[in-house]
């Protein structure tokens, strides 16, 4: 047998080609400090992967996972064995994810080599992804052209096909489908619409460029749309693509056409009231106050006229965003409070009765406030008008976090009255996942302000809630999580893909699964399950990625 291979060989070879019998890890945990089963586990997994049994290997090495659940080391060679399985390469990234983020004093040449196995492995489910939509793709095109309520299943099934690709960042194998879809000016723009949404993603000069031209093929094909809702629809979309694409000339045509088209084409007013409104909303996030306020009063004026409320969050989306804006752009905190207080007005017969919508205007002003006198001349003036306790607590506990810093040590007698008041106002919170929510944030605030032994009796409070109430609990430890460190959340993430996402055939086994499709099924029956596989495998390891990028692993 081959002698051992040391680490500083290793560290000049691919992790994913190395004899997974050879491998010996470093780490705080090594086979010989494991539990007994744990070991001998071990020991089998390397058995089987001697004989090239991959998969009978990553099962031993799971039931040395189980009998030592925290040992890094048997996350690498779980990785290592599920590398070599087709289909398993997103498993495989997590695996190797969870040991570096669990073992952070690898040496920096093995880091090195890991990562690279992981980029090796994420192209690899790339190609996988690629395959299995191709396949998607010749199943779609075959599917007969019927009709269900009008539409044509053979073209919705191409567009999925299409958003696909573009989420997978092959712009060009999207825009290859566009033509199938001519007799749909309202899906062509969907495609144009995901392709330049990918581009806008990349973010370089030259990609906003060719997403502002793409956006012009995408309102091209909008104004073909027959029916004033759905083209409105399109053109909404594109504007707000456009905004985020810095297209300033699209977003304004796009948005002037969607308007002339709801005034002169919907007929019913009802629903030319809620598109006004969403145009309204899509002014003031271009920037466009004028605009927007014009909307609004074209859509107040067709409530007035007919007495009723229709698409109420449509009007509480726009009213709120064009408050924003406002708020944004006054630079008075006089101002500000007015147009609080007319929002509040507005809202206060919907939903939290506009309470939701004060936090976020508090939360917008904070930065702005260097000074005490800041803080009571906007936010702390906003926060009395908040009825609501939650969210009433919400906004005092960013206020208190503000004044906190503003004020010195020995000045803190604001914030303690501030607590007092926050503690009164927890208490009459009527749901306990919200009343648990507000302890759990305030117990940090009173020990960075000095007041340990109210922290401490905080605490207390958190503690017999989550023992006493089974939602309580629950909201706690959703609390936890996200306030966990970025490299704890990270495995968590990655934890929770290897135990509930990543558990589906195409998986666990790619080529097997394409092997269980007869082909004798119709196209339509075929389209479904490969689309199905191939977007779940892109949008898996978009999160894997997302996850990987917190831990700084790549």
């Amino acid at each position: 047998m081959t002698r051992p291979m040391t680490w500083n060989r290793l560290s000049h070879a691919l992790i994913g080609v190395l004899a997974l019998c050879l491998l010996a890890p470093p780490g705080r945990i090594q086979a010989s400090t494991l539990p007994r089963a744990a070991a001998d586990a071990i020991s089998k997994g390397k058995i089987a992967a001697q004989a090239n049994d991959y998969r009978l290997a990553a099962r031993y090495f799971m039931q040395a996972r189980s009998a030592a659940p925290g040992a890094p080391v048997i996350d690498y060679y779980l990785g290592l064995a599920e590398s070599k399985l087709p289909g398993r390469e997103l498993r495989a990234i997590c695996w190797f994810g969870l040991y570096l983020i669990n073992e952070p004093t690898l040496p920096k040449t093995l880091v090195t080599a890991i990562k690279h196995e992981i980029r090796v492995l994420s192209v690899r489910s790339e190609m996988s992804a690629s395959s299995v939509l191709k396949l998607a793709q010749a199943a779609a095109l075959k599917i007969a052209h019927v009709r269900r309520d009008g539409i044509s299943f053979r073209s919705v099934a191409i567009v999925s096909i299409a958003s696909d690709w573009a989420e997978d960042h092959h712009e060009f194998a999207a825009a290859k489908l566009i033509p199938t879809l001519s007799k749909h000016p309202g899906f062509q723009s969907m495609v144009w619409q995901d392709i330049a949404e990918d581009q806008v993603a990349a973010g370089d000069i030259a990609s906003l460029n060719s997403a502002e031209a793409t956006l012009q093929k995408a309102y091209l094909a909008a104004t073909l749309v027959t029916a004033p809702p759905d083209s409105c629809d399109a053109l909404l979309s594109i504007a707000y693509r456009a905004i985020d694409a810095g297209a300033v000339d699209i977003t304004a045509e796009s948005l002037a056409t969607a308007k002339g088209i709801a005034t002169a084409r919907i007929t019913n007013l009802s629903m030319r009231c809620g598109v006004l409104w969403q145009i309204a909303q899509a002014y003031a996030s271009a920037d466009n106050l004028t605009a927007a306020h014009k909307a609004a009063a074209a859509a107040a004026a067709i409530t007035q006229s007919t007495g009723a409320q229709p698409y109420a969050a449509y009007r509480s989306d726009a009213l709120a965003a064009i408050a924003y804006k406002m708020i944004f752009w006054s630079g008075g905190f006089k101002q500000d409070v007015q147009t609080a207080k007319r929002l509040k007005t507005e809202l206060g017969t919907q939903t939290d009765g506009g309470d939701s919508e004060l936090l976020k205007i508090v939360r917008l002003l904070l930065p702005t406030c260097t000074r005490m006198t800041h803080l009571q001349a906007g936010p702390l003036k906003i926060a009395q008008l908040i009825s609501d306790p939650y969210y009433r607590c919400r906004t005092l506990l960013l206020i208190t976090a503000r004044e906190i810093r503003l004020q010195s040590a020995n000045d803190l007698k604001d914030a303690g009255k501030r607590f007092l008041q926050l503690a009164q106002t927890a208490n009459t919170i009527g749901d306990e996942e919200e009343r648990i929510e507000i302890y759990y944030r305030l117990a940090p605030q009173q020990a960075h302000a000095g007041l340990t032994s109210d922290a401490r009796a905080t605490r207390a409070i958190v503690a017999h809630m989550a023992e006493t109430s089974y939602f309580a609990g629950q909201r706690l430890l959703q609390l936890r999580a996200a306030s966990a460190p970025p490299a704890k959340k990270a495995a968590a993430l990655l934890q929770n893909e290897l135990q509930t996402r990543l558990t589906k055939a195409y998986f666990l086994d790619l080529p097997d699964f394409l092997k269980t499709l007869p082909a004798a099924k119709s196209p339509a029956q075929l389209y479904s399950p490969l689309e199905s596989a191939a977007s779940s495998i892109i949008y898996e390891r978009q999160n894997i990625d997302k996850a990987l990028r917190l831990a700084g692993l790549n």
